[in-house]
């Protein structure tokens, strides 16, 4: 049944079309008309669809940019549609790759409606690669369990039971992650009777992270590169982000405080937080006497990870001073 499905859908693949975001997820009837003027795609070989974002400006308003990639075929043919249960299709599978290195991948999910409903489902559990040519081969079962959802109440299970023997269309949502300018091609969308394990589902909440921001699951596998990028402008680079999050021991060895300045307004400190945090100063007149809590800076919450500051404003009555971070438990 793969091999069948798989050789269809290949050739099938030149009908690939782009659906508009900015209003419904899908176009009823998916053309190059309904391209949100902003984005725009070149068709490749053996059905390969490359899709650009262009750059945004940072002194205008941040733009939502998004487009649906959907498998159709013009030919009347309907490879992509039907009864997936009658047909035996167990799964979905497509690459993905940037044409080049980028800040942020692309934001990705699985999107499938229903002729019959009307429902349209999504599956976030994809994921694209922020390094430029690196593939992304993307499988993920049709059982619901493996990440299919949608917005709404009632019962999911059956709803989705039903609304597979009626897909009217199946494709690939692309929504750009900043304002930055990228280019990702899409290749290989294949519908299957084999049953792909859901890889995500099996991965620790640090590869998960690493997988979700840069399309591997090893920090051994990043460029210096790619650890060393900020996407948020805080100042801590997106990896160590990641990896303080999820690794008590990088926490704690990259927690050491700093003292940015002293002025007559008193002596500012800086020290790296992990969200959910909280952190007390402390501080003393001589390292032979016990630090005491600095009043003020007791149990400060970070809301993110990143950076704090604290302005020790009595800092600036004398000294010397020398302070500590506690991290709370």
């Amino acid at each position: 049944m793969k091999t069948a499905y798989r050789a269809l859908l290949i050739c099938m693949m030149t009908a690939f079309a782009i659906a508009g975001i900015c209003g419904d997820l899908l176009s009823d009837s998916p053309s190059t008309t309904d391209i949100n003027g902003a984005v725009s795609f070149v068709q490749g070989q053996n059905g390969a669809i490359t899709v650009s974002f262009p750059a945004q400006s940072g002194n205008s308003i941040p733009r939502y940019d998004a487009v649906t990639v959907v498998a159709g075929n013009s030919s009347g043919d309907p490879a992509f549609s039907g009864n997936y249960t009658e047909m035996g299709v167990d799964a979905v599978s497509f690459n993905i790759a940037s044409e080049s290195t980028v800040l942020s991948p692309v934001l990705v999910q699985l999107v499938l409606r229903s002729s019959g409903s009307g429902r349209v489902w999504r599956n976030e559990s994809v994921s694209a690669s922020a390094v430029g040519g690196q593939v992304v081969v993307n499988q993920v079962s049709f059982e619901r369990s493996s990440g299919w959802t949608r917005d709404g109440g009632g019962d999911l299970d059956a709803m989705w039971a039903a609304d597979l023997q009626s897909v009217e269309v199946i494709g690939v949502r692309l929504a750009k992650p900043n304002r930055e300018a990228i280019s990702y091609t899409i290749s290989e969308f294949i519908i299957s009777g084999e049953t792909f394990g859901t890889t995500p589902a099996t991965l620790t909440p640090l590869e998960q992270a690493l997988k979700d921001q840069f399309g591997v699951t090893s920090a051994a596998e990043l460029t210096e590169t790619q650890k060393a990028q900020d996407g948020d402008g805080d100042g801590m680079a997106d990896f160590v982000e990641i990896m303080s999050e999820n690794d008590d021991e990088y926490a704690n060895s990259i927690f050491v405080a700093e003292i940015v300045s002293i002025t007559e307004a008193g002596v500012l400190l800086r020290w790296p937080t992990v969200a959910g945090s909280s952190y007390t100063v402390i501080r003393s007149a001589s390292l032979m006497e016990e630090f005491q809590d600095l009043q003020g800076a007791v149990s400060i919450p970070a809301a993110t990870t990143g950076y704090m500051t604290h302005l020790d404003a009595s800092g600036a009555e004398g000294g010397p001073y020398f302070y500590k971070i506690r991290r709370e438990p």
